[in-house]
């Protein structure tokens, strides 16, 4: 019987999508079978369950894209306007939500487990038939029953969504690399593949997506890790196409649907664009005038990758007092002459672009200052006492092609030029005086560390007992290599539990490295390429030690820690190569990550 009422489903759900495609093709006009509400005659006498589950052109038709994202996660100011797009788009259906604390982590990697989970939950997958039960066996030797994922792994195991590797196990701690995603969303929304005789495995799936453009429309190799930002915007690309509204969801991405926001936080710092007798002055602006930031902002420290467009430099508020203004320059000077950069942009808070600035010889011969002059009239505009947050980005040069990584790169100050809509007078207004944050050219990031143990495990005593077990992922270039140097532990144990004899290695064994320890800190230095070499997927890296405990101890416990991300001047506790140069920070969060309480 239940095979049959699944089968029943599936037909029923076919029906629906065929009707709902033609309904797309069909003017504005359209027949009762094209509403929303409408529901074929069996389904209407299916069971309640059922219905619930196929009543697909309700759940498609008219995509909501309000954008929830911005108000919905307290970390919504790190949001590009596109993620905002597709997080907001995915929140409206139900398919994501924000971690502890209504923080959504944008920039945070995802594994292979939280994507099955989220491709089991949009409305138009083959997903809503015969989740196994929460007590069902695993469908991996490590997809154990009772995992939290477990009853979406196997559900998308069973309609062929995702399949093991090569040892068997479904590894679902490792991240999604983008030619994966690609591949299960191509499967999942049906489309037509074609395989050509020598492609790699994931080019039918790349040529699909780049057929139907609901590929990511930024640099991104198929290899790369994704971030939940990254995600957001790949699925709802999917979904939206699905439905016959890409066009409409592009636009959403671009900023020009999403209403003005008028509640969120504004950016830390302001100047006025007043004109009074052609002269700029600076003020702090009222809070009653602050605006949602969709960028990534406010710009802090990044690693600026060479050969792509980077994440803002700077950032300052502007406020049109007295009248509305047009933006029609930029002036750009840096602490320091930096060859990596081809080009500089002015954009605006939503990631328009408002120009692009060049190398400016006549203004400083020293190669630190970037002049843009815009469009001479209308243009872009900061309508009267209205507060606009505009920042600076910089496109590297490729390495060999005048790109060279570890360059410092911080802005010192910089300014727009501007012109009264009404008084048609022109004036500079410098961004308020701060200090920018620094930045570091790289050809790789580490993207990710994760307790790659248990939560919490009992103690044990003896000699090469592990301690802890770490994950790290990195992005890199075509060739090149991210390779941790150095491992800085911090270790919080009882006074009567005590350690010796500290190393490191990998969880197959091979290479141990012998660890120093001052005081709370286990250092692990000059870590060797065949220990720490971080390729397309993450390595783990376990440490060791003898332990003993007081006999008669109560409450004994051990918990290593990787704590501080560090930044430029201040050393962290992950020191990394990318090949060429060494870096002694991430741009993780902190802690960096928490390893086993043992107990």
């Amino acid at each position: 019987m239940k095979i049959g009422v699944f089968g029943l489903s599936f037909a029923i759900r076919n029906l629906q999508i065929a009707i709902l495609r033609l309904c797309l093709k069909i003017p504005q006009k359209r027949a009762k079978y094209c509403h929303p509400q409408y529901t074929p005659p069996v389904m209407r006498r299916f069971t309640l369950f059922a219905a619930l589950i196929l009543l697909i052109p309700s759940l498609v038709l008219a995509l909501d894209y309000t954008p929830t994202a911005r108000h919905l996660y307290r970390d919504s100011r790190t949001f590009g306007t596109a993620e905002v797009a597709g997080i907001s788009l995915l929140t409206n259906l139900g398919v994501v939500q924000g971690n502890p604390g209504n923080v959504f982590a944008a920039q945070r990697g995802l594994n292979r487990a939280e994507f099955a989970k989220i491709l089991i939950s949009l409305p138009l997958a083959k997903t809503g038939f015969g989740l196994p039960e929460e007590s069902g066996q695993g469908c991996f030797s490590d997809v154990l029953a009772g995992q939290w994922f477990t009853r979406s792994v196997c559900a998308a195991k069973g309609i062929g969504l995702v399949q093991g590797y090569s040892d068997g196990l479904f590894h679902p701690e490792r991240p999604v690399l983008y030619a994966e995603a690609l591949k299960m969303l191509a499967v999942l929304y049906d489309y037509t593949l074609d395989h050509h005789a020598g492609d790699a495995w994931f080019t039918q799936y790349v040529r699909a997506a780049g057929q139907h453009r609901t590929s990511l429309p930024i640099s991104l190799e198929p290899g790369d890790a994704m971030t939940r930002g990254e995600m957001a915007r790949l699925v709802a690309a999917f979904h939206a196409e699905s439905v016959g509204e890409l066009d409409l969801y592009r636009s959403a991405e671009q900023g020009h649907v999403i209403s003005s926001p008028s509640s969120s936080a504004s950016s830390s710092s302001s100047s006025s664009v007043a004109s009074s007798s052609g002269s700029s002055s600076s003020s702090s602006l009222p809070s009653s005038s602050s605006s949602s930031v969709a960028l990534n902002l406010p710009s802090r420290s990044h690693f600026l990758i060479l050969g792509r467009r980077s994440q803002p430099l700077a950032d300052a508020s502007f406020f049109a007092e007295h009248e509305g203004v047009y933006v029609q320059s930029a002036t750009v000077v840096l602490k320091a002459k930096i060859t990596s950069i081809d080009a500089m942009f002015l954009a605006d808070q939503d990631g328009r672009d408002i120009g692009q600035l060049s190398l400016s010889h006549y203004l400083d011969d020293s190669d630190k200052t970037w002049k843009g002059t815009f469009i001479s009239s209308g243009g872009y505009v900061i309508s009267k006492g209205t507060q606009q947050v505009l920042a600076i980005e910089v496109r590297l040069n490729p390495k060999n092609n005048g790109g060279f990584p570890g360059q410092l790169v911080q802005v010192d100050r910089w300014s727009v030029g501007v012109r009264g809509q009404d008084s048609e007078s022109t004036w500079i207004v410098p961004a308020p005086a701060t200090v920018y944050p620094k930045h570091e050219t790289a050809q790789g990031t580490i993207t990710a560390v994760a307790n790659a143990g248990d939560a919490q495990s009992v103690l044990a005593t003896g000699t090469y007992q592990v301690l802890g077990a770490f994950s790290f992922s990195a992005k890199a270039l075509t060739g090149a290599t991210v390779r941790l140097r150095n491992l800085e532990f911090q270790v919080s144990k009882a006074p009567s539990v005590a350690v010796m004899n500290w190393s490191l290695a990998s969880p197959s064994g091979g290479t141990h490295l012998s660890c120093s320890v001052n005081g709370s800190t286990v250092s692990c230095s000059a870590i060797p390429p065949e220990l720490g070499s971080i390729g397309r997927d993450p390595i783990v890296l376990r440490l060791y030690g003898d332990v003993a405990v007081d006999q008669g101890s109560v409450n004994p416990f051990l918990q290593v820690t990787l704590n501080q991300p560090g930044s430029l001047g201040d050393n962290g506790a992950v020191h990394w190569s990318d090949g060429a140069s060494d870096y002694t920070w991430t741009e993780l969060q902190s802690p960096i990550a928490k390893g086993t309480l043992w107990k």
